[in-house]
C-alpha cells in the first residue's frame, strides 16, 4: 500500500495535514486515507453483530459453521458437517432469548463502570463458541473469554472482578473448572451452560458439576424455540457496547480485561482485508484452530461471519488434529502464528531430509534450492515444473487449496517466511496488532511476496514512533546508511480498545491523553519500502551489572535461527555481567551430531534411548558456542550481547507448563522459575 517501490508502504503525512495532532513526530497513515475525521465519521456506527446478521439474511442457505461429528471420546467422523447461515442465526437469537428468560446474564454496576450483563465462556473451539459470541451480541451481553492455560489464580480474579454468575464450557474443560471453584471456593458462578452440540460428553462430565451445586444446563436445549419468545425482544448491541473483555495472557502478573467494542471490531474487520487486497467472501474456507479466547482467532471468526467464509473448527489437540483437519476441510485461507509456521517449515524440509539417498531426493533437493534462488533474483514463489513434481504434493497434505497464509502474534523470521512462499507456491502476509487494537493495526499486502515487514496502517488508524533513548531508538536512526525511524509503537484510532475493566491505574500508563496506545513494542520503518518491522520489546529489556541495557527479543531473534535451537529464552541478571541461553535444543541436529561422532547409529529419534543424557557433551556445547560466536559477530553485536554461558534443556517450553503464553509467546518469568536451577548452577 503506498508510495513506490513497495505496494507495503506505511504513508507519512507532515503534521499540517494533520492539524488535529498535536504531537511532534510524524504520523503514519494508510495512503488512500485523505480525511481521517470523514472516515472516523463514516465508520462511527458501525457493529459486528449487525454486519453479522446482514450476511445472515443475504445467504441463508450458506454452509457456515462446519465440525467433525463425535463418535466416541477418541474420534470423530471423517469428514466435516456444516450448518448453514440460516440455522446458525436461529440457534442464535433462541439462546439469547433463553439466556434472558432464564436470568443467567443478571445485570450488574460497577464503580467507575457502566452497567454490564456478562457470560463466561471456557472452552475449546466448537460451534457452540460462536453462536454463544452471536447470541451475547443480540441483546448487548458481554462475554468474558477464558482460555485453558489461563491457571487458577487468573481464573478466580476475572471471576470475582466480574461477579461471573454464568459460564460456558466445553466438556473438555469440565474439570479444570470444577477444580478451580473448590479451590477458592468461588460462591458467583451458580450457572454452567455445557457444549453438547457438536461435543462428546462423558457421562461422568454432569456428576462433576451437580455435585458441586452448580445448575447444568445443556446447550442444546438452550437453542431451541420457547413459547414465550414471540414476546421478547432483543436489546441488539450499540456501537458502544462492549463486545468482550479480553483478558490479556501476559507474560507477568494478574491479566487485564481489555474493553473491546462493537465498533473495535467492526472497523477492524472492515478494514484489514481490504488493505490486504485480499478476497474474503462465500468461496472460501478456513479452520478455527487458534484459541478463539484470543483476540487474533476471535477478529478471524467474525470476520467469517460478517464476510460468509465457510469455517471449520478443529476437531482436537493442535498437536494431534491439525494435519488430518486441514487436509479433510481443504482451506482457502490459513491464519498461523510464526510458531505453527515453523514446525510446518522444519516438518516439511525433514520429510525432505529424510527421503532415501536417490531420485525422489535429489529432485526435491534441488526444486527447494531453485525455487530459493529464484525467490532471491525475482521474488517468483511458483515453477512450472517443480510444482507438480514436488510441491504440489506438500500442499495436498495441507488440504491442496491454500490461497495464502496471514500470520500475527509475534514478528516472523525472514528464512521461515520465505519457506512458507516458496514450499506453498502461495504469499505469506504478515500483520501487526495487539488484544487492545482488535489484531489489527497493519498489514502486508497480497501482491507484495518480497516483503519482510508487517506492512502499513489499516484505513483509519494512525501510528507513531517515539524516541526509546536507553535503547538508541530514535526518529534519526539509520538502517544500512539509510534513515530508518524507529521508536516506540504508538497506536491511534478507532479499533483502539477502551480500557482496562477496574483498572485505570494501567488504563492511563497505556492510553494518554490524547489517545494514544502506548504498545512497548519497538518498530522500525524500513528503508525503500517504508514498511514497519517490529525489532524489540521495550518492557522486555534489562540491565546487566554494567549499566547496559539488553534487549533479549532483538538476540533471540538472530541466536535462534542456528540449527541446534528448537526454542530459546535470553536470560539477565542486574546483578552479573553476562546473559545466559536457555536452549531448546534440536533433537534432529543433536541426532546428526551423535551419529557423526560415532556415539550412536540411529535413523531416528526413536531409536536412542534418553537423548538428554548426551546434552552435555563438551564437544556439541563446543560446536553451539561457535555458532553462537559466529552469528554475534555477523549480527555486529557487542561484547555484552554475546551469549556469556548456556544450557540446553531437558524440558520444551509449552502452553501446558506455562513457558509458553496461549499466543505461544515466551513467558519469561515462568521459564525463569521453571529453570530456577540451571540458572542459579551456571551463574554460580
Amino acid at each position: 500500500m503506498g508510495c513506490a517501490p513497495s505496494k507495503q508502504t506505511i504513508y507519512s503525512v507532515t503534521l499540517d495535514q494533520l492539524p488535529e495532532e498535536t504531537s511532534s513526530e510524524n504520523v503514519y497513515i494508510h495512503p488512500e486515507i485523505s480525511d481521517l475525521n470523514e472516515f472516523d465519521k463514516g465508520f462511527s456506527n458501525q457493529t459486528v453483530i449487525e454486519d453479522i446478521m446482514s450476511n445472515f439474511a443475504q445467504n441463508p442457505k450458506q454452509e457456515a459453521l462446519g465440525f467433525r461429528r463425535p463418535i466416541d471420546i477418541n474420534s470423530c467422523e471423517n469428514k466435516f458437517t456444516y450448518t448453514p447461515y440460516c440455522e446458525i442465526s436461529e440457534y442464535s437469537k433462541n439462546l439469547s432469548k433463553n439466556l434472558m428468560l432464564n436470568d443467567l446474564c443478571p445485570s450488574a454496576y460497577f464503580q467507575g463502570e457502566s452497567k454490564y450483563s456478562f457470560i463466561g465462556i471456557f472452552a475449546r473451539n466448537c460451534m457452540e463458541w460462536l453462536i454463544t459470541d452471536i447470541a451475547c451480541q443480540l441483546n448487548s451481553i458481554t462475554s468474558v473469554t477464558f482460555y485453558a492455560t489461563l491457571g487458577d489464580t487468573a481464573f478466580n480474579f476475572i471471576s470475582e472482578q466480574t461477579k461471573l454468575s454464568t459460564i460456558c464450557v466445553s466438556p473438555d474443560n469440565v474439570k479444570t473448572l470444577c477444580n478451580y471453584i473448590m479451590k477458592y471456593d468461588i460462591k458467583t458462578i451458580r450457572n454452567v451452560i455445557l457444549f453438547d452440540h457438536s461435543l462428546y460428553v462423558p457421562d461422568e462430565v454432569n456428576i462433576m458439576l451437580v455435585s458441586l451445586g452448580l445448575k447444568v444446563r445443556l446447550f442444546s436445549e438452550l437453542i431451541k424455540p420457547h413459547e414465550m419468545h414471540t414476546k421478547m425482544e432483543l436489546n441488539i448491541s450499540k456501537p458502544d457496547t462492549i463486545l468482550t473483555l479480553c483478558y490479556t495472557s501476559g507474560t507477568t502478573g494478574i491479566p487485564k480485561g481489555a474493553k473491546i467494542s462493537q465498533n473495535n471490531l467492526a472497523v477492524a474487520i472492515r478494514t484489514i482485508f481490504d488493505s490486504a487486497k485480499v478476497s474474503y467472501g462465500l468461496s472460501d474456507s478456513i479452520l478455527i484452530y487458534l484459541p478463539l479466547a484470543h483476540i487474533m482467532e476471535r477478529m478471524n471468526s467474525l470476520g467469517t461471519l460478517v464476510h460468509g467464509v465457510r469455517s471449520g473448527f478443529i476437531s482436537g489437540d493442535v498437536r494431534t488434529s491439525l494435519s488430518e483437519d486441514l487436509e479433510l476441510l481443504q482451506p482457502t485461507i490459513m491464519i498461523a502464528v510464526p510458531r505453527v509456521l515453523q514446525l510446518f517449515r522444519t516438518k516439511i524440509l525433514d520429510g525432505i531430509n529424510n527421503l532415501p539417498d536417490g531420485c525422489k531426493k535429489n529432485t526435491a533437493l534441488k526444486a527447494l534450492r531453485v525455487k530459493r534462488e529464484n525467490y532471491e533474483i525475482d521474488g517468483s514463489i511458483t515453477h512450472s515444473i517443480y510444482d507438480k513434481l514436488v510441491f504440489g504434493k506438500i500442499r495436498e497434505k495441507f488440504g491442496g487449496k491454500i490461497k495464502y497464509f496471514v500470520t500475527g502474534s509475534a514478528p516472523i523470521s525472514k528464512e521461515v517466511g520465505n519457506d512458507i512462499k516458496i514450499l506453498f507456491s502461495c504469499p505469506l502476509i504478515e500483520g501487526y496488532g495487539l488484544t487492545e487494537t482488535c489484531a489489527a493495526t497493519t498489514i502486508g499486502n497480497f501482491h507484495d511476496v518480497l516483503c519482510d515487514h508487517t506492512g502499513g496502517p489499516l484505513k483509519g488508524v494512525r501510528i507513531k514512533l517515539t524516541d526509546v533513548p536507553e535503547m538508541h531508538y530514535g526518529s534519526k536512526t539509520l538502517w544500512e546508511g539509510e534513515p530508518s525511524p524507529t521508536g516506540e509503537i504508538c497506536i491511534n484510532g478507532p479499533t483502539v480498545f477502551k480500557g482496562y475493566f477496574l483498572n485505570p491505574e494501567a488504563t492511563n500508563s497505556s492510553l494518554d491523553s490524547d489517545g494514544w496506545f502506548h504498545t512497548g513494542d519497538i518498530g522500525r520503518i524500513m528503508p525503500f519500502n517504508r514498511g514497519l518491522k517490529i525489532i524489540d520489546r521495550k518492557k522486555e529489556i534489562f540491565k546487566l551489572a554494567q549499566g547496559e541495557y539488553i534487549a533479549p527479543t532483538k538476540l533471540e531473534s538472530v541466536y535462534s535461527k542456528s540449527e541446534w535451537v528448537s526454542s530459546m529464552c535470553i536470560y539477565g541478571d542486574s546483578f552479573k555481567t553476562y546473559i545466559i541461553g536457555i536452549i531448546v535444543p534440536n533433537r534432529d541436529t543433536v541426532l546428526k551430531f551423535l551419529n557423526r561422532k560415532g556415539l550412536v547409529s540411529a535413523n531416528n529419534l526413536k531409536e536412542v534411548e534418553n537423548i538428554e543424557q548426551y546434552f552435555n557433551n563438551p564437544d556439541m556445547l563446543a560446536e553451539i558456542r561457535n555458532e553462537f560466536e559466529n552469528m554475534a559477530k555477523a549480527s555486529s553485536f557487542n561484547s555484552l550481547e554475546k551469549i556469556g554461558k548456556f544450557f540446553l534443556c531437558k524440558r520444551e517450553f509449552t502452553i501446558q507448563n506455562g513457558c509458553l503464553t496461549a499466543t505461544l509467546k515466551l513467558a519469561r518469568n515462568v521459564i525463569a522459575k521453571e529453570f530456577q536451577n540451571e540458572i542459579n548452577e551456571i551463574y554460580n
